[in-house]
């Protein structure tokens, strides 16, 4: 089984809290030239609220964007996780049901737990979506440009890393995003289909997805999974 929400998150929440993972108030911009300055200065200047000086703004600005960009990191693994043991007893179903379907043939399964699989997988690509966007994303308007942990962190050694890890967060998880969109606002990455898998010769049980996405999607006609051999396998070990 994966490492997931319990142990991993909470690593994470824990050093953050002691001050391993967060960075204070010499590690961030000056509080004007924060993303999002702007929207802060009415609530500032509400007669109804405490005003603070300087200082505290730019803690109050700055202090929630870290333990965001973990919460959306452990949905990555909590639904990673969700999608293990879903494949697992997916697995354990095919073995019971049908077991080997002999050399050279296959057969199409659909039991509650490939559902479950795929509802796991599309919240996966979502939270991976999120933990990119957290980090660093446009702005509405552009012209209002870049806002997230990133753009939040004065010049340095820490912005650098930070923006080496998103990069290769990027190069291993970029189409997520596409498909993420997909999701979220067209429809399943299933199509019109029951979500299936198949048993494969010897047992073992593959659920397909859609090839890596290289730009926006618009219709699961965009996919290309027909064959096994032209789809990614999901292991289930």
């Amino acid at each position: 089984m994966t490492e997931g929400l319990p142990s991993r998150y909470m690593k994470w929440l824990k050093r953050e809290a002691l001050g391993e993972l967060a960075f204070w108030g010499e590690l961030s911009r000056p509080p004007e030239d924060l993303p999002d300055y702007a929207d802060w200065v009415p609530l500032l200047e509400d007669p109804g609220r405490r005003h603070a000086d300087e200082r505290s703004v730019a803690f109050e600005m700055t202090r929630g964007l870290l333990r965001e960009v973990v919460y959306a990191a452990g949905g990555v693994g909590a639904e990673f996780q969700r999608l293990d043991s879903a494949l697992v007893k997916a697995q354990e179903e095919a073995h019971e049901s049908v077991g080997d379907p002999g050399e050279g043939s296959s057969m199409c399964f659909g039991p509650p737990a490939v559902e479950e699989a795929f509802y796991a997988f599309t919240n996966l690509l979502t939270w991976t979506r999120t933990v990119a966007e957290r980090t660093v994303r446009q702005q509405r308007p552009p012209k209002r440009g870049l806002t997230g942990l990133l753009p939040s962190l004065a010049p340095g050694d820490l912005p650098d890393a930070v923006r080496d890890a998103l990069d290769r967060l990027e190069v291993e998880t970029g189409d997520a995003r596409y498909l993420a969109n997909y999701t979220l606002h067209a429809g399943a990455l299933t199509g019109l289909s029951t979500p299936t898998a198949l048993i494969m010769p010897g047992g073992r049980l593959f659920v397909r997805i859609p090839d890596r996405a290289s730009g926006r999607v618009t219709t699961w006609q965009q996919f290309r999974s027909p064959k096994v051999e032209r789809c990614r396998r999901l292991s289930m070990i």
